[in-house]
């Protein structure tokens, strides 16, 4: 029996021991409390990089796309403006063929010079030296001037000579820019 008193006696301190071991310390498991926050710590910033990582990624990718579709808005602008200068040349040769005056073709330009038949609040209408018609609208933008000296298109009358620079619009109306009153000369024949 002194053999398995002995035996029960070390089953019997292992059990202690164990329990005890159980049974830690307020220092123990402050400690253990202290190793846990740490470990939840460092899975936090663990995830919180692999979080930023990912945004980075993505904020690449929308970068990416952005200047993509930057790159496509300024090809097709580039499209557009080739095709307004094919249409400008365009108006310009037609405003040749029919009038046998010259437009320039950068931003469908011009400029003709002969004297008033006609005026109303919103433009006039000239004929020059070979006979042709111009009906010219003006506008806000428009200048009027006599010897470098801004003035009202509506003090002068038929027969009065001018030079008048225009654009073409889109509608194909020209629009006065700039008209200068010339020095008074004889007026031209009737034709």
């Amino acid at each position: 029996m002194t053999m398995g008193c002995r035996v029960l006696g070390g089953l019997i301190t292992v059990l202690m021991v164990s329990a005890c071991q159980r049974e830690r310390s307020p220092e123990q498991r402050l400690q253990e409390a202290r190793q846990s926050l740490e470990e939840t710590r460092r899975d936090a910033q663990a995830e919180m990089a692999e979080l930023q990582r990912r945004a980075a990624e993505r904020k690449a990718e929308m970068e990416q796309e952005l200047a993509t579709a930057l790159a496509e808005q300024q090809r097709r602008i580039t499209q557009a403006e080739q095709e307004w200068q094919r249409e400008q040349r365009a108006v310009a040769e037609y405003f040749q063929q029919e009038t046998g005056a010259s437009v320039a073709t950068l931003g469908g330009a011009g400029a003709v010079q002969g004297r008033i038949v006609s005026t109303e609040p919103d433009g006039f209408s000239l004929r020059d030296e070979q006979g042709r018609t111009y009906s010219l609208g003006i506008d806000e933008r428009t200048q009027v001037t006599q010897n470098q000296q801004p003035v009202s298109l509506g003090m002068y009358t038929e027969g009065t000579e001018v030079r008048a620079s225009f654009i073409v619009r889109d509608d194909e109306a020209l629009i006065a820019r700039e008209v200068e009153i010339l020095p008074m000369s004889p007026p031209a024949p009737a034709r």
